[in-house]
């Protein structure tokens, strides 16, 4: 019925999943996602903020994010590379970070770069958020004061030789995302101002986190209309979607779903007939689309989602990870207007 722990996912009208979409892929496909997982699994997943820390003020840094994918950059062996935030191709390019180019190899030995950035097409701009490797030092177990620090010392650096190896290697734009202590006034100008792009909410790290690849709460997301075009989930021409969209993974059981978390909290389960039906084909790990339906999420004493009301929609083949259980919140929340700047400036 769709209601209580262990929601039922009810197939919507004319929603129904075919064999046929159930049985797409193969060796090459499933080979061409274990090469993007290697990619996408060396960036952090941050999770959405839906409580304020009590030390937001005094040990969070704040960034206003551009708009734009996010994207691993890579340098070494004299290019650079940029893959998508599911690991997929982005772009290949020279630039002046070390070992990024022909030019500017960064020394003798070999030198490498590994950054978490933002693409923002309007400016042809790579903006840098974190630092993981750079000329081939591992700052993972940095904290993010000093590799933000080193960031941007060494970003400075590199305009200098930018102008020795030429405009040849400068087909896109290096730049650092701007970041203070997240204070009352630091936010509010974080806020308001223009920034020098377009803004797609804020970011905040804490500044003793290190650099975990996987899930971490030390760094979170945060959004609403006035820092983001897209708030919220729309369709292709920008309407918000009428229900709340959501992927979940497919248990071991072949039956329950759930998120992507460590460890993953279960949702609801497949709806029996179609379970059923297509057991042969429902392989575990397996990823679905849903829309939360009219009884929305069902919250435990301790404030953690329980159940959902879900309508199964079709495969999921594009994406690599199921959702996490805090941007289902911080979405859900968001649509009750429960989420606002005012409640990040009076903690």
């Amino acid at each position: 019925d769709g209601t209580g722990v262990g929601a039922v996912a009810v197939p919507m009208a004319g929603g129904e999943v075919s064999a046929h979409e159930l049985g797409r892929g193969g060796s090459g496909f499933e080979k061409g996602k274990h090469v993007r997982r290697s990619y996408a699994r060396q960036l952090s997943v941050m999770e959405w903020l839906v409580d304020v820390p009590e030390d937001l003020h005094t040990n969070w840094y704040v960034m206003p994010r551009p708009e734009g994918p996010r994207c691993l950059l890579i340098s070494e062996g004299g290019s650079t590379e940029s893959r998508l935030k599911d690991g997929s191709f982005h772009k290949r390019f020279q630039s002046p970070l070390p070992g990024g180019s022909k030019g500017c190899q960064g020394g003798k030995r070999a030198s490498k770069c590994v950054l978490d950035a933002v693409f923002h097409a309007p400016t042809n701009t790579f903006f840098v958020t974190d630092c993981m490797i750079w000329d081939s030092y591992d700052m993972h177990e940095c904290d993010f004061e000093f590799r933000r620090f080193w960031l941007v010392q060494k970003m400075a650096e590199l305009r200098q030789c930018q102008s020795q190896c030429g405009d040849t290697y400068a087909t896109h734009n290096l730049d650092v995302v701007p970041a203070e202590m997240a204070s009352i006034h630091s936010m509010e100008r974080a806020y308001r101002e223009d920034v020098g792009y377009v803004k797609d909410g804020f970011v905040f790290v804490h500044k003793e986190s290190h650099y975990r690849q996987g899930q971490t709460p030390l760094c979170l997301q945060w959004k609403d209309a006035n820092t983001s075009r897209y708030p919220i989930d729309t369709d292709a021409h920008g309407n918000v979607l009428e229900k709340q969209p959501v992927v979940l993974q497919l248990s071991d059981d072949s039956q329950s779903v759930r998120t992507g978390d460590e460890p993953p909290i279960t949702l609801g389960r497949m709806p029996q007939h179609f379970a059923d039906t297509n057991a042969k084909q429902l392989k575990p790990g397996m990823l679905f689309r849903f829309n939360i339906g009219e009884n929305c999420l069902h919250f435990g004493s301790d404030g953690q989602p329980v159940g959902a009301d879900l309508e199964l929609v079709g495969v999921s083949r594009k994406r690599l990870e199921p959702d996490i259980v805090s941007k289902i919140i911080f979405k859900y929340l968001f649509r009750m207007q429960h989420i606002t700047f005012q409640m990040l400036l009076k903690q």
